[in-house]
């Protein structure tokens, strides 16, 4: 009698492993189909994440606080040239602040603007600032 039931509970164990192997697969290619949102028109459109837009390159007329985050955004993306260009365009608004001057000589060297990084140096130097 007890191989019989235990031949039952392998029997209920391989249904068990098989529906779920199913069911996985199932839900596995589900997950390879587009999306079609409910009620769209066009059987293409998908539902993505918004792209990325550029917020580093002028548009308009632009605050030099937001040149100063720009600059700070380009920076810790590695983009050294347009950090150093957003960073100066918010130093054309504020010419006396050192800080900002010695930020965008760092970024003008780490990107190879050696005349920028030159005239960074020279306004921080008759500042009396240290580089």
């Amino acid at each position: 009698m007890m191989g019989l039931v235990g031949h039952a509970t392998r029997e209920n164990s391989f249904r068990r492993r098989y529906w779920l192997a199913a069911i996985g697969g199932v839900f596995m290619l589900a997950g390879c189909t587009a999306d079609n949102p409910a009620g769209s028109e066009n059987p293409n459109e998908i539902d993505a994440a918004p792209r990325q837009v550029n917020f580093i390159e002028p548009v308009g007329q632009r605050s030099p606080y937001g040149n100063y985050l720009a600059g700070r955004h380009a920076e810790r993306q590695k983009d050294f040239g347009r950090a150093a260009a957003a960073l100066g365009r918010a130093l054309d608004e504020f010419p006396d602040n050192a800080a900002l001057m010695r930020r965008t000589f760092y970024l003008s060297l780490e990107a190879g603007q050696m005349t920028t990084a030159v005239r960074m140096a020279r306004r921080l130097e008759q500042s009396g600032d240290k580089i």
